[in-house]
């Protein structure tokens, strides 16, 4: 009787097939991917996504992998894409190649039905990051929340990633080259509708979200048509469809550079560099790096407000912006009052002074801005320009986003009112992070973090983004509709989290008119990176800057907010 007991044993554990949710191991079209458990998360790094983009593939459009009945091991990270090493930026110092293509998934162990997946898109002004960066792991997350699956994407950056070949010997068939990072993104959600099932993920409920560039990066894959139906949500943080750029000569500029620096002619030439050819090139020229490129290919050649109109309005869209925003440039300016006092002063003296030589509209806007610093009252002129930036760059332009959608989808906005742990900083560029993934970074340290208040602030608004992550409806939240602009104020004090009609409607109202001059900021923080190495003599990108001040000198990860360095200069164009 005990034998015929054991073999029943041995038989229930050996031929009962395991639940798909507690394995190490999953079977995907590409190969079987082998994780590891820590902390009793179920981890796989470094799955690819898409073949290498190298060889011939270097600088095309990603494509799928190939199918394959081997068994890989998922326990690091890939390496990073190709970009500048940085002080205090982790990520950059990593192992770099141009084989970058891969993504990392993150769950509990516990057995959950098919769970909804929040996939990360990390910052880095297009040009910096990874995956990699300590401060962005999904793996707290998904131990706070057994009930999802979280997911980061590495995607192509900088000279990999976002470059213009239009006027180069050859450039012709190179013609997504602009906007590689994007669609690599999109290859990304292919694999995943296909693939994370696998994983225990629901490849019907896959939300997108990211902050800075990221945040912006997806706003632009919502305008794709494309990209329906591989994803149903968007959260995007401090990030928006303003930051790309016209298709023009300045776009060009980047691949005539790179030919200058490398002796080569024509794409020929390009594709015969090693890819230590190209690391090197790109910590030479990071001063001339592009944002996306309104290519008329990939994105729209037009009004990219209208093309987000016109394709984001089925997808659930969760949106919103810092207070303080710019803030966090006082890093940059080695934290000196006096210096960043200087470079908010000077923006804001050249937008309005460019606002002078727009036809029609441009003394309109001018009278617009002179209000809005009027309307500051007395606060001290910094703090005033400050106000400005914030809402010119960041809220504002989310806003008009929010408002223009039409269709199906729902809408949430917030307000991110809780300061930094730094001084004068204030709730600035990326000040929710740390209470979003539950990783505590500079902005809020783990002596912050990890305090009971701390956790609480952490809770309520992992609340907000996780039940928005699994059917785009955030419990006893009020959907945001232009009729009264009902936005969510996660405020200072964070005991509960408010709601408010149309928050700061005059300055709302004052800027509004000002977005049509499509600043992107691109210019001014490709400048600001290009003054970080004062040994590499960069091309001249035909940018006007402060001089004297090294981006870098704060030690804090400038990559990981790279839109504050928008506000020495910004050059100012018209959308076509």
């Amino acid at each position: 009787m005990k034998k015929f007991v054991v073999l029943v044993l041995l038989l229930l554990v050996f031929c009962v097939p395991c639940s798909a949710e507690n394995k190490l191991s999953a079977t995907c079209s590409n190969g079987t991917f082998e994780g590891f458990v820590s902390s009793d998360v179920i981890t796989w790094l470094g799955v690819p996504y898409a073949k290498a983009p190298v060889g011939s593939l270097r600088w095309k459009a990603p494509e799928a992998p190939d199918s394959s009945n081997g068994t890989f091991n998922a326990k690091k990270f890939s390496a990073m894409p190709i970009q500048k090493v940085r002080d205090g930026n982790i990520a950059s110092q990593m192992p770099q190649d141009e084989d970058c293509l891969y993504l990392n998934i993150w769950k509990k162990s516990a057995d959950v039905a098919p769970r909804p997946v929040m996939v990360w898109i990390h910052g880095g002004s297009f040009r910096a990051n990874g995956t990699g960066e300590p401060e962005w792991t999904g793996h707290k997350l998904a131990a706070d929340n057994p009930d999802i699956m979280v997911v980061s994407v590495g995607y192509r950056l900088g000279l990999m990633g976002f470059i213009d070949f239009s006027e180069v010997r050859g450039g012709e068939n190179f013609a997504q080259s602009g906007n590689l990072g994007i669609l690599d993104v999109l290859q990304s959600l292919k694999w995943l509708k296909q693939n994370v099932g696998k994983f225990g993920g629901d490849p019907e409920n896959i939300t997108l979200f990211g902050q800075s560039s990221g945040s912006a990066l997806i706003s632009l894959l919502m305008t794709v048509p494309e990209a329906q139906g591989y994803f149903k949500r968007a959260i995007l943080q401090s990030g928006s469809v303003s930051m790309s750029m016209p298709k023009d000569k300045e776009a060009a500029k980047l691949a005539q550079s790179l030919l200058t620096l490398t002796g080569k002619t024509d794409m020929a030439g390009l594709m015969s560099l090693t890819s230590k050819d190209l690391q090197n090139a790109s910590d030479k020229l990071d001063g001339a790096l592009n944002f996306p490129e309104r290519d008329g290919v990939v994105l729209t050649s037009g009004d990219i407000y209208t093309a987000f109109a016109e394709n984001a309005g089925n997808f659930d869209l969760l949106i919103g912006s810092d207070a303080n925003e710019v803030n966090y440039f006082l890093g940059a300016s080695g934290m000196s009052l006096d210096i960043y006092s200087l470079y908010v002063s000077s923006a804001y003296a050249q937008i309005t002074e460019a606002m002078k030589s727009i036809p029609v509209y441009g003394e309109e806007m001018f009278e617009a801005a002179e209000n809005f610093i009027a309307l500051q009252g007395d606060v001290e002129p910094v703090w005033a320009y400050s106000e400005f930036l914030n809402e010119l760059l960041f809220r504002v332009p989310a806003i008009q986003m929010a408002s223009s959608r039409t269709g199906s989808g729902k809408t949430y906005m917030y307000y991110w009112n809780i300061p930094s742990f730094i001084p004068l900083f204030g709730a600035c560029h990326g000040s929710e992070i740390p209470y979003v993934l539950d990783v505590p970074g500079v902005l809020v340290p783990d002596a912050v973090l990890n305090t009971e208040q701390g956790q609480a602030v952490r809770a309520l608004v992992q609340g907000m983004w996780v039940d928005f992550a699994k059917d785009g409806v955030i419990s006893s939240r009020t959907q945001y509709v232009s009729d009264d602009r009902t936005t969510i104020i996660v405020s200072s004090d964070a005991a509960v989290i408010s709601e408010q009609k149309d928050p700061l409607p005059q300055q709302r109202q004052l800027i509004t008119p000002i977005l049509a001059m499509g600043v992107s900021g691109r210019e001014i923080i490709n400048a600001m990176s290009a003054g970080e190495d004062t040994d590499t003599e960069v091309p001249d990108t035909d940018t006007n800057v402060i001089q004297g001040v090294n981006s870098s000198s704060s030690g804090c990860n400038v990559g990981m907010f790279p839109f504050v360095l928008m506000l020495s200069v910004l050059i100012i164009k018209k959308y076509n």
